[in-house]
């Protein structure tokens, strides 16, 4: 799931980057390092969970089973 969203986000980037030329290029680098540290919170939280969930797997048991 996660890297099936990650491939789209990528995808979505790079075609709106290509189809839009230096319009999107100005905004980017302007917020530039907005979107990395948001990006670098997101993929430590997601790293988390993981390690996490591979410590106390029955947490993940729980999660899925629950309903």
């Amino acid at each position: 799931l996660f890297a099936g969203a990650m491939g789209l986000l990528i995808f979505l980037l790079s075609f709106l980057g290509a189809a839009s030329g230096p319009a999107l290029a100005r905004p980017l680098r302007v917020w530039g390092r907005q979107v990395q540290a948001v990006a670098a919170v997101v993929i430590m939280l997601v790293g988390v969970a993981l390690v996490y969930g591979s410590v106390n797997p029955g947490v993940y048991m729980r999660l899925l089973l629950s309903s």
